[in-house]
């Protein structure tokens, strides 16, 4: 019996299933704070409202997060199974969802520019990908640990 709980749930599974958890939950914490651009701005974006804001700029964004969706519950399947290579996989997707986000910035910029002009504020402000980049929020660096934990489940040892 106790070996058979091993074969089931080794620490690659759970740090499979613990990966997909982060990843499916990192769509839905704050991804952009615009009071990095000026504090007189309190919005908090997601990722799904990023995604869904933005592919009003460029079409492209309108499958990031269902691609994202998609490597999370490979992820949560391909943590029962024992092949390795094949638990990359999902991996590889969010990671390809990422690379397009990083890829397409410009449209983030120009989203995030649109937001704060229409804020009306005073003095100028300028978003460009720095500040971007600064505005990041949990919602980015959980995306970005649900990944490596990912990559790690699949080079744990598994029990024989």
């Amino acid at each position: 019996m106790n070996n058979l709980k091993s074969r089931i749930c080794n620490a690659s599974c759970i740090l499979g299933v613990i990966s997909a958890l982060l990843i499916f939950v990192a769509l839905f914490l704050p991804a952009i704070d615009f009071s990095q651009f000026s504090e007189e701005i309190k919005l908090e974006y997601n990722l799904f409202k990023v995604c869904k804001n933005v592919r009003l700029i460029s079409p492209i964004w309108t499958g990031i997060p269902v691609g994202i969706i998609i490597g999370a519950v490979l992820m949560l399947v391909l943590s029962f199974i024992k092949i390795p290579l094949l638990k990359l996989i999902p991996n590889f997707v969010v990671i390809a969802m990422v690379i397009i986000m990083l890829v397409d910035m410009g449209n983030i910029v120009s989203w995030a520019q649109d937001i704060v002009e229409m804020a009306k504020l005073d003095n100028q402000v300028i978003v460009n990908s720095t500040k971007v980049y600064e505005s990041f929020r949990a919602g980015i660096y959980m995306l970005a640990i649900g990944v490596v934990t990912g990559i790690v489940s699949c080079f744990m040892r598994t029990p024989e």
